[in-house]
């Protein structure tokens, strides 16, 4: 799914906004985001529906603190807390906005409003090349 440039009033409100080019379902497995910087993120299902946003799978894996209150930082917290089944798949995925996208998956859950800025900010790759910079400079 194409992801059309933002009108200037949009581009006014906040500049250096993440800004994906194109939304692409792989199949049953994943997702992918190529973005404005020419930086492409893949995401296998699973690993998204481990990093829900939602309040309650954010709760679950903070050990049962609240994340999302307006006083504290929001943390991912340890994924594995997420009991996901092996088969886990996005049953649709919808756009919100211009800023995030909401997946329904096949346990029903569907919650959570994945901003851009929350996947990029979880993008494995960019994760792995954080890693990589570390181990070099070391």
């Amino acid at each position: 799914m194409p992801f059309e440039e933002e009108d200037e009033v949009l581009k006014e409100k906040n500049p250096n906004q993440i800004k994906p080019t194109e939304l692409k379902r792989l199949g049953d497995t994943g997702f992918r985001i190529s973005w404005k910087d020419k930086h492409i993120s893949e995401y296998a299902f699973s690993y998204l529906r481990r990093l829900c946003p939602c309040a309650g799978c954010s709760t679950v894996r903070n050990n049962g603190q609240d994340v999302h209150s307006l006083f504290s930082r929001i943390e991912v917290g340890n994924p594995s807390e997420i009991d996901v089944k092996q088969d886990i798949c996005a049953v649709e995925i919808d756009l919100v906005g211009r800023y995030a996208v909401r997946f329904r998956w096949n346990d029903g859950h569907n919650s959570g409003i994945y901003t851009f800025e929350y996947l990029r900010q979880i993008c494995p790759q960019s994760q792995n090349e954080q890693l990589l910079n570390l181990k070099m400079s070391s």
